[in-house]
């Protein structure tokens, strides 16, 4: 087995492990809890982790709903199919926030919450997968996979599949919202006209306010030190060092 690939399993072991890190805003295990998780930057193993274990560790305590704050333009499209079945197993009910941007894997994530709520300005979609070593268009193989996952994921929650097969695939035609030849990318209003938001808040505070939940204790979600390590031995700059090192120890 090849040295970094060693090193991550042993890392996401020891981080299965280690427990619920949490920062805990005036709560108590008695009472019930809204719980966030922080989806920003890019999509990788490390996030991926960290949002299985929060939603694990939400499944056994008195948590009224966990809200998943999305900022992300995407990233592995391993990590964001791991993400999206954690979020449609999770017993507990899911809001996602969209505050910016939800692209690429990031739509995909968002759109398996069983809500979703955007700020004013933000954007969702631009989905088509490409290689992470020459930015081109990934194989039609790729891209019929994906594509189906993002119409899956839709239908399970109840959206129309075929709007989340256009942020996929640019062949797609959709009368009055997308033509063929072009990329679905939904901003706030389209999104609301089309049933992928249920509904445009300033932010979190709104967002808690409509949904009748600023009055329960909020707990924040954060990585533990070994998933910030996993993050950075994943890093293509330290993977390849990695590999380097490896190649060095066989010589």
């Amino acid at each position: 087995m090849k040295l970094r690939t060693r090193i991550v399993i042993l890392l996401l072991a020891a981080i299965a492990a280690s427990g619920m890190v949490l920062r805990v805003l005036s709560a108590s295990a008695q009472e019930e809890q809204v719980w966030v998780v922080r989806i920003e930057g890019e999509i990788d193993q490390a996030k991926a982790a960290h949002l299985s274990r929060s939603l694990s560790a939400a499944a056994d305590q008195p948590v009224r709903a966990v809200v998943l704050l999305v900022n992300t333009p995407g990233g592995r499209l391993d990590a964001a199919l791991d993400m999206k079945d954690a979020i449609l197993d999770s017993p507990k009910p899911t809001i996602a926030l969209v505050d910016r941007q939800a692209l690429s894997a990031g739509a995909l994530i968002t759109i398996a919450a069983e809500e979703i709520y955007m700020v004013p300005g933000s954007i969702m979609g631009a989905a088509t997968p490409v290689s992470a070593f020459t930015g081109e268009t990934a194989s039609e193989k790729v891209i019929s996979a994906v594509r189906t996952s993002f119409a899956a994921t839709a239908e399970t929650r109840g959206r129309d599949p075929e709007v989340a097969e256009a942020m996929v695939d640019p062949s797609v035609q959709i009368d009055g919202l997308i033509e063929a030849g072009r990329l679905l990318t939904f901003d706030a209003g389209e999104a609301q006209q089309w049933g992928y938001t249920d509904g445009v808040v300033s932010g979190l505070d709104q967002l808690l306010a409509q949904k009748s939940l600023d009055q329960i204790s909020l707990v924040v979600s954060s990585p533990t030190f070994l998933e910030r390590l996993v993050k950075v031995l994943t890093h293509p700059l330290v993977s390849t060092l990695l590999l380097v090192a490896e190649v060095l120890g066989l010589i």
